[in-house]
């Protein structure tokens, strides 16, 4: 596993180089290495020491707990000044690697001779079963014996030799009289700054003040001796005996603070934390001693000296404080020219910290998941929730304040390698907190460093060589193989790059539109610039593309043509060396500008489902459909055409060249899957900023579902490459007020940026078995023009004609009409009452002005043949025209799951004349029985009782040019007409037709809501009169019905009384009352005599209800008055004039009172009843009739 260049464990690295002892593959090479990479962390315990007494100092058997941590590098950095003052910068030990049995000792010595500067070196023999070896060589077996174990053992040889010569070094650093400062080459008034602020901590004022009153011998005494206590900390934390390295930081410390060393000071504070680190990872107990403590001045609760190892948060808070601690330290030590920390210093601290803090962020903590990252490099989960980061402890604001401070220091880095490892290092931290824009800025910066660095070091070289710099790269190309050319590290700095291109849009993930199409140009640039320098020929056709690609439409003239002859050259270099590259991709991926399908000459086929038949609903009157035998769907957006096999399938193309050269088009032709289609292939050349129309006319040849994917393009003597039509997407969904993603971020979020932004449009067809094909017989159908009159009932026959061989087995009729939209337009209204919309829904329901009659027998047409359909019209007032649809198709579906359906439209003009019309109406009551005898008399011979009734009053006007004979019916039960009132009308009049009808008691049936018959819209909540009106006007209306008939032609139909509107004053004519009460008398009542007055008291309430009645007796006086008062002394009643009652709902009880006449005249009698019941809420008096009789 590769360790994270910047993580905190870089100080207790020992840096090792690994390199070839003699002659060996180069893929061998990179083998061995991988495996000695591979678990870099060795344990004391398992290094054999050193048995020479001078090299015991660093012995494993002093610490056997400790671990060493091997960085093995492929590539060694150029020497440093820096490494006097950090010794993990230097390379400890130098290693060979060996895969046959060449010279030892010639090996060993001249890796001596290549790097002096070495501690130690070695040699690693791999494959080899030798044992007598000198002592500088570790063997490992051929890989069928070797293990991990061979690995790890010569690594551990390797760390045994590191640690005996560390002994050597840390003598040399005893010896030192004095250990100078490194020489860093700047000026210290450059007026840098660190983010915490210029002003030191309160601490540092007493330390100056300890420091100056030392004198100089002492001064320098205590910097000695402090600077060497620090360096010999650092070869302990190399050799993994943390505690050790611990203590002579401490000791370091006190000493630095009080010479007032602050170059040594920062570095030796930095080092106590990465120690903290480390030893809280392996778990290995430590305090934290008052010195760190004073010099730190953390705000967290670490108490110093104290027994108990600090825990993880505390750990974090001191992570935080140090960092800032120790820039306010190399800001001080700036003060002093020869103690003034480089940049580069400052630079790879902040970054450290930094690596280390955002892993512990991303991580919710210093977990154990986050120390083995930083320890080991094992990978990190850096998914975690923002609330997981915020209790972290790491503040975002100040990690992206110290990589802005780095940001500022890297400008003024002179050396090139140096900035752009800073660069490198931001760029890591910014990926792992997620800011890929700021990650790719970092990236741009670092290329645009890299690339005149290149190109001064090529035409150094070429000079060196006597060449030209462009005739040395194709000359190296040429003599380098594929894999040499395109190596394990140039594929991924061709990663690398195009996350820079994908971050700005330049890539094929998305739109062209995408993002600043300027920014995206010189981010472009940059990548291809860098490849250039290199030379990388893939990076450079691969870019050269992209430009073309996304930012053609801003090119000018002499650019496109510059990048035509940058690909045509390196396309040149690359197939002269024989190596394969992507130069056949040319053109803009938005070649193809436009695909649709074009629309054959019969539209008459829809797309069904073959699901099982709903009911059938009479509600449903927005498909005028008697047979339902599929349930039509929408169709998915991917179909866009329908096709039948041996047709053909037509699909248009519109290719747009935009560049400045003509495109030659070697073939064109359609791409598609599913079904079996034949496409033709075209040959073309696409002129310069044109477009081209090519219609493509296919045949299908099975059955199924025809995908068209786009158009395979070969240009030149390249391969086929499938062009896409795609579009970009617009979305329909509403605005948001809360943003919760902006930049870059908002695009990640989505599932991939090409579904964000654009989609790729697939055109479908769906191919589909022979169906029959039906026309229209013109004979049966001898007129499209059709007149009939209001109210009357048309039947029309038209034939139909099978003109293919394959039989109609399923015929299906659907129609359409001009008052279905009107009614429809009207439904929408807001302000309608309910009433209204029950009333435009029934003639939408109820009153259709087209339908099907359907034969007894199932239709089918026979190929070749004919058949007779017949339909019914309705005059219905507004129907001006209509149209009939046949779909018809066969039996069986063309799929399981999908039906497709033939349709034969039949346009229909229709006139409707008026004939009868209702032009008022009454409802009044039949009290008296003089005034219509003659009526009953008229209407009907049956005997009745006029109390039952009430009259109907019909003013109707004959609008047609004939005399009309009309009867209006009145039938309550049953189809038998109960009353009949017939009369003759001629032309132009107006005639009176009076028919009674029962009264009605509806209860609480007359309460009930008015139901929608089809409508989904929201009901108002209307009144308990309007709904009475409402039920008591369509019970009236379903037992009342008119008929005419024209006497000249026999045409018959209906009379449309629906516009009898229910008053207030009729609903309580009509209506009967609850609580119903009948009196009787004698026929004969004599004075002196006993009389009978009976009483029916009948309750039509559903139910039980509770009353008295009053029996009330009034005689006619002189004058004619009626007189209620001593009424006594006139007539005696035999019982109780007021009676209690209780009846059922629907009872009827009957009352027999005795009564007197004491004198001769005319009597009168009346009754009344209070009532109450559960359903009222008030008490409620009914009266009853008037009985009058002669004594």
């Amino acid at each position: 596993m590769a360790l994270p260049v910047y993580a905190i464990n870089g100080l207790a690295r020992t840096r090792i180089l690994l390199c070839p002892g003699s002659a060996i593959k180069q893929s061998s090479f990179y083998e061995y290495t991988k495996k000695l990479q591979e678990d870099p962390v060795l344990l004391l315990e398992d290094i054999t020491p050193d048995p020479r007494p001078d090299r015991t100092q660093f012995s494993p058997q002093n610490f056997p707990n400790g671990r060493m941590i091997l960085d093995l590098k492929l590539s060694v950095e150029p020497a440093s000044d820096l490494e006097s003052l950090q010794i993990h910068r230097r390379v400890l030990a130098v290693v060979g690697i060996i895969d046959n049995d060449a010279q030892f000792d010639d090996a060993y010595d001249q890796l001596k001779q290549l790097y002096p500067q070495a501690l130690t070196h070695r040699l690693v023999v791999f494959n080899t079963t030798k044992t007598d070896v000198p002592s500088f060589v570790s063997t490992i077996p051929p890989p069928e014996k070797a293990t991990a174990a061979s690995y790890y053992t010569a690594k551990c040889d390797i760390a045994s030799a590191i640690l005996a010569e560390l002994s050597l070094l840390s003598h040399a650093y005893a010896g030192y009289d004095y250990v100078s400062s490194p020489a860093l080459g700047r000026s210290s008034n450059d007026g840098w700054d660190t983010p915490a602020g210029s002003s030191a901590r309160s601490s540092s004022n007493s330390v100056a003040a300890a420091a100056s009153a030392l004198s100089t011998s002492e001064r320098r005494k205590q910097r000695s001796k402090g600077r060497t206590l620090k360096n010999v900390g650092d070869l302990y934390m190399l050799a993994g005996n943390f505690p050790q390295a611990l203590k002579h930081y401490d000791d370091a410390i006190s000493a630095l603070k009080m010479a007032h060393d602050h170059l040594y000071h920062g570095d030796a504070v930095a080092s106590v934390a990465a120690t903290y680190v480390l030893m809280t990872h392996f778990s290995i107990p430590f305090t934290v001693s008052s010195v760190v403590r004073s010099t730190v001045g953390s705000s967290t609760d670490l108490s110093p000296n104290s027994p108990k190892t600090p825990s993880n948060a505390d750990i974090v808070k001191f992570l935080c404080d140090t960092t800032i601690a120790v820039l306010n330290i190399y800001q001080r030590a700036n003060r002093s020219q020869q103690e003034s920390v480089s940049y580069e210093c400052i630079c790879d601290f902040i970054l450290r910290m930094c690596y280390t803090l955002a892993c512990i962020r991303v991580s919710g903590g210093l977990t154990p998941a986050c120390l083995k990252h930083l320890i080991e490099g094992s990978d990190i989960d850096a998914s975690g929730s923002a609330l997981v980061q915020r209790k972290s402890g790491v503040s975002l604001e100040i990690l992206l304040g110290l990589l802005n401070e780095s940001d500022i220091l890297q400008n003024r880095i002179v050396q090139a390698y140096s900035r752009s490892h800073v660069l490198s290092g931001m760029a890591s931290i910014y990926q792992l907190l997620k800011y890929s824009r700021k990650r790719s800025f970092v990236v741009k910066t670092l290329i645009d460093v890299l690339v005149p660095q290149l190109m001064a070091a090529r035409i150094t070289d070429a000079a060196e060589n006597g060449i030209h710099p462009v005739a040395d790269a194709t000359l190296s190309i040429a003599t380098l193989s594929d894999d040499t050319l395109f190596p394990t590290s140039d594929v991924g700095l061709i990663s690398l790059l195009d996350e820079l291109a994908r971050t700005y849009g330049g890539s094929k993930d998305f739109p062209p539109n995408f993002g600043w199409t300027e920014v995206r140009k010189d981010v472009l640039r940059s990548c291809l610039r860098l490849c250039e320098s290199l030379p990388d020929l893939r990076g450079i056709i691969r870019y050269s593309v992209s430009i073309l690609d996304t930012c053609s439409k801003i090119l000018t003239r002499d650019e496109l043509a510059n990048l035509l002859l940058v690909i045509d050259k390196t396309s040149s270099s690359a197939s002269s060396a024989g190596l394969d590259h992507d130069a056949d991709i040319l053109w803009s991926r938005s070649l193809v500008k436009k695909m649709y399908v074009v629309e054959s000459e019969r539209k008459d086929f829809i797309v069904e489902t073959n699901t099982p038949a709903p009911a059938d609903n009479s509600n449903n009157i927005f498909l005028y459909r008697p047979a339902k035998l599929t349930k039509k769907v929408n169709v998915d957006d991917a179909i866009t055409g329908f096709a039948f096999c041996e047709s053909e399938v037509l699909v248009k193309v519109i290719l747009e060249n935009p560049y400045v050269y003509s495109i030659d088009l070697a073939s064109i032709s359609i791409a598609s899957e599913g079904a079996l289609c034949v496409w033709p292939t075209f040959e073309m050349i696409l002129n310069s900023s044109s477009s081209t129309e090519i219609l493509f006319s296919g045949i299908a040849k099975e059955t199924g579902q025809l995908k068209i994917l786009g158009c395979n393009i070969k240009c030149g003597d390249s391969s086929p490459t499938l062009h896409k039509y795609t579009r970009p997407v617009i979305s329909s969904s509403k605005l948001v007020t809360k943003i919760k993603h902006v930049g870059y971020n908002s695009f990640r979020h989505l599932k991939t940026p090409s579904a964000a932004l654009s989609e790729d449009i697939v055109l479908s067809f769906n191919v589909f078995d022979e169906e029959p094909v039906l026309e229209l017989n013109e004979k049966g159908l001898e007129t499209s023009c059709i007149m009939i009159l209001e109210g009357q009932t048309l039947n029309l026959s038209f034939g139909l004609r099978n003109e293919s061989s394959i039989e109609a087995q399923v015929l299906d009729l659907a129609f359409s009409d001009a008052t279905t939209r009107e009614l429809e337009r009207s439904l929408k209204e807001e302000t309608l009452s309910e009433a209204d919309v029950y009333e435009l829904e029934y003639y939408l329901v109820n009153r259709r002005a087209l339908r099907y009659i359907k034969p007894a027998s199932t239709v089918t047409i026979p190929g070749n043949s004919e058949s007779t359909v017949e339909v019914e019209i309705f005059g219905k007032r507004g129907l001006t025209s209509g149209r009939i649809q046949v779909e018809y198709r066969r039996a069986q579906g063309s799929s399981e799951h999908i039906t497709v359906t033939r349709n034969l439209r039949i346009p229909l003009s229709i006139t409707v004349n008026l004939s009868i019309e209702l032009v008022s109406y009454e409802l009044v009551g039949c009290s008296d029985m003089k005034e219509t005898c003659e009526l009953w008399d008229h209407v009907s011979s049956e005997a009745i009782e006029y109390e039952d009734f009430a009259l109907l009053v019909f003013d109707l006007k004959d609008y047609w040019v004939h005399g009309m004979k009309v009867s209006i019916e009145y039938a309550e039960n049953g189809e038998d007409a109960e009353f009949r009132s017939t009369a003759m009308i001629q032309s132009g009049a107006t005639k009176r037709l009076l028919i009674p009808i029962r009264k009605i008691f509806l209860g609480c049936k007359g309460w009930v809501p008015i139901p929608n018959l089809v409508s989904k819209r929201d009901k108002r909540q209307a009144d308990d009169t309007k709904n009475e009106l409402f039920w008591y006007r369509e019970h009236i209306l379903d037992r009342v019905r008119g008929r005419w008939k024209d006497v000249e032609t026999g045409a018959e139909g209906n009379i449309d009384l629906r516009g009898f509107r229910l008053s207030e004053d009729m609903l309580r004519t009509v209506k009967k009352d609850a609580v119903e009460m009948r009196l009787g008398v004698d026929s004969r009542n004599v004075c002196g005599e006993l009389s009978h007055v009976k009483v029916s008291i009948w309750n039509r309430y559903e139910k039980k209800v509770h009353g008295i009645f009053r029996l009330l007796p009034s005689v006619f006086e002189e004058g004619g008055m009626w007189s209620t008062e001593k009424n006594d002394r006139k007539v005696i009643v035999n019982g109780q004039e007021e009676v209690a009652f209780t009846l059922a709902g629907g009872e009827k009880k009957e009352m027999d009172t005795e009564v007197v006449y004491l004198g001769l005249g005319r009597y009168r009698w009346s009754g009344v009843c209070d009532v109450k019941s559960d359903g009222w809420d008030e008490v409620q008096t009914f009266g009853s009739n008037n009985v009058d009789c002669i004594v």
